[in-house]
């Protein structure tokens, strides 16, 4: 403990300590309150700090937790906005909004040992014994985190990875699904989106574009923010498999060498997305919409939220057989760029993102038209159109898909493979 006080840290903590005491001199009772819970505090920060480190060396060494924060912290990153703007929307000033902020963090254990001093001025001896309590507590289960942690390291080490795997059992999703080809391609597709960090990074910003769409609103108090959530998510999600071919890396031979037809291929990877892609689809269009709106754009929303996202799904299951661009490896941090990928990602990318916009461009406009003019007789046109239009697309973008994949497997798997 006193060798991790020996800082940059500890020096610039003790002096607003300093700061402190002397803030206190008029009053000698805060003062010496001040005084005495100078050390409490720089220990219980040090605490902190080791229980930090030890917990993050016992349980998140690995890769899968480094990848978890990196994502994380990307979540929010794309929440700092929302966040921002609604803390300053709920105060006309600083100055306002500080008696709060420090009332919340007096108490957190971050906060409650500095707060002793005021309170002991205003003789608020109730609130003295509740600073008093959170940081005991808050050093007893340091002290226990990091206990904990020291055993998990070692005495405790790490069963190798082989002794690990032998007591599992069963087949997960795998064994969930029917003995066909195209359920066994889903099945895997589906593992890849719950365990591969590469795949879960593209789905973690919808929570944050949500977030982003409701502050809109509550901001300009238009409608249109919360009728294009369907729109945004949908389109992100179908555009979330225009890279499954080369995600797979190494692993596509074992399509190759079991003699996987490109219709089953593009099938199970388009009905993995689909599993999960269209719940999440219709919450984000008729929630939003139901707030906002009557029943007829409710529906009429969904409608077309739908079809966008089958119809992303359909050229997404093309371009990813066709095209293939470097990505993250099998492993490496779901952020990291590749060298020399960054011109043919974008390229592949932003084509794949304006033929998604263009092949439904009518409909949005159709749509857009009728949010602003409601005529009666668009309803019914949008709503076969959009869900015709994007069955369609879904099912020429898979047998498109699957025809390029037949042709160019080879070729497709030296790719991925370099």
């Amino acid at each position: 403990m006193l060798c991790g006080l020996v800082s940059i840290s500890t020096v610039l903590t003790l002096l607003w300590q300093a700061g402190h005491i002397l803030y206190w001199r008029a009053d000698p009772g805060a003062m010496l309150a001040a005084l005495v819970m100078a050390p409490v505090l720089l220990g219980m920060l040090s605490l902190l700090s080791q229980a930090a480190t030890t917990a993050a060396s016992a349980w998140f060494s690995g890769r899968r937790a480094r990848d978890l924060f990196a994502v994380l912290g990307v979540g929010l990153a794309v929440m700092i906005w929302p966040i921002t703007t609604a803390v300053q929307n709920s105060f006309d000033t600083l100055a306002d909004a500080l008696p709060t902020i420090t009332t919340v963090l007096a108490a957190t254990p971050l906060g409650a040992a500095a707060a002793v001093p005021a309170d002991v001025a205003a003789g608020d001896w109730a609130a003295v014994g509740l600073r008093l309590v959170i940081v005991v507590a808050t050093m007893a289960v340091a002290l226990l985190v990091i206990r904990a942690g020291l055993v998990r390291i070692t005495e405790r080490p790490r069963p190798p990875a082989a002794s690990r795997s032998a007591g599992r059992r069963g087949l997960g999703v795998l064994g969930l699904v029917p003995d066909r080809p195209w359920a066994a391609v889903a099945a895997r597709a589906l593992i890849y989106w719950m365990r591969d960090p590469r795949y879960g990074g593209s789905l973690i910003v919808l929570p944050g574009l949500v977030a982003v769409a409701v502050m809109l609103h509550l901001q300009s108090q238009a409608d249109w923010t919360l009728y294009g959530l369907g729109l945004l998510v949908a389109f992100m999600l179908g555009f979330g498999i225009s890279a499954d071919v080369s995600y797979d890396h190494s692993a596509f031979s074992l399509h190759v060498t079991a003699g996987v037809r490109g219709i089953d291929d593009r099938l199970g990877r388009a009905l993995a997305l689909l599993a999960f892609a269209v719940p999440a689809t219709l919450i984000a269009a008729i929630v939003p919409a139901a707030l906002v709106g009557d029943a007829t754009a409710v529906v009429l929303t969904t409608a077309v939220s739908l079809g966008l996202l089958l119809a992303s799904t359909g050229i997404s299951s093309l371009v990813s057989a066709r095209f293939t661009y470097p990505v993250p490896r099998p492993g490496d941090s779901p952020f990291k760029q590749p060298p020399g990928a960054a011109g043919r990602t974008m390229m592949v990318q932003l084509g794949s993102m304006v033929v998604m916009a263009a092949t439904m461009l009518p409909e949005l406009v159709l749509w857009i038209v009728w949010m602003f003019a409601e005529l009666d007789w668009l309803v019914p046109v949008l709503l076969a159109v959009t869900l015709l239009k994007g069955l369609g697309l879904l099912i020429l973008g898979i047998r498109l898909g699957a025809r390029v994949y037949d042709r160019h497997q080879p070729e497709l798997f030296q790719q991925v493979s370099d």
